[in-house]
């Protein structure tokens, strides 16, 4: 009967867990270069998706270094943000709005560029409890928790601005060369999953960092004395699909009947 039992709640319960799909809060992406700059902040450039109907804010960095989608006469990266100047942080607001909530557990994407104009960059992917405003000399990690990642190939993980001493080695980072930045975080636990960079999967790293307040604005950033570009930023929702809350009911009533027809054969 065991046998019996396992084979008829088993696949059921396994397609179940297994089933999720991802509900877009934040996409941002298909920036074009022109013949003149593209200022970012303050505007809705790039969004398809922002279901908390936030704009770009410039955070942190220096007056003269605004991040922007560059004009085609200008060095530095193409078709994607430039944060042009060292600590320039791109934010944007991730809190319930309106008819829009905050979900518990998401995933945040973004694919990174360290330009080769500075050595030693540092691009930073995650959240702000503060939305970081521009102010000169401020610093890009002030309130930040999520990875940065360096040309020295190593992933940091920041919380509440305080590097954690947590890290990875990732091998080779190049300078000029997009680099996907990936995991999931849920609100509930403050805990972190699924970290990948460059399609690889990243272990390690242990916290409860990514609190409901922790994460209230999300962004992508430069570090200090580097020059950064990112072509995309995803922020999305980890939803089960109606056909999995549906699956687990009807296995558990199948075991219910089971059980029944069980007890009676007794």
């Amino acid at each position: 009967m065991n046998l019996i039992r396992t084979l008829f709640v088993a696949p059921i319960l396994a397609a179940s867990l297994g089933s999720v799909s991802a509900q877009t809060i934040i996409g941002a992406g298909n920036f074009v270069s022109t013949g003149s700059n593209q200022p970012l902040d303050a505007t809705s450039l790039g969004l398809s998706t922002n279901s908390p109907g936030g704009l770009w804010v410039w955070g942190a960095g220096w007056s003269w270094a605004a991040p922007q989608v560059n004009a085609t006469w200008l060095g530095g990266v193409q078709n994607a943000v430039y944060l042009a100047e060292e600590n320039t942080v791109a934010s944007l607001t991730l809190g319930s709005s309106g008819g829009y909530t905050k979900p518990v557990e998401f995933t945040i994407t973004s694919s990174i560029i360290l330009s080769g104009q500075m050595s030693n960059n540092v691009g930073l992917l995650g959240f702000w409890s503060v939305q970081p405003t521009q102010s000169n000399g401020a610093s890009s990690l002030a309130n930040f928790t999520g990875f940065t990642f360096d040309e020295t190939g190593t992933l940091r993980l920041y919380s509440g601005g305080t590097d954690t001493g947590l890290s990875a080695s990732l091998g080779t980072v190049s300078e000029d060369v997009y680099y996907t930045l990936s995991y999931t975080v849920n609100t509930a636990t403050g805990g972190v999953s699924g970290i990948t960079f460059g399609g690889n999967a990243v272990s390690g790293f242990s916290t409860t960092a990514f609190t409901d307040s922790a994460t209230s604005y999300v962004g992508v950033a430069s570090g200090g004395h580097s020059r950064v570009g990112f072509s995309e930023l995803t922020v999305a929702a980890v939803v089960p699909e109606p056909g999995a809350t549906s699956m687990i009911l009807i296995g558990g009533i199948g075991l219910v009947l089971h059980l029944r027809r069980v007890r009676r054969s007794a």
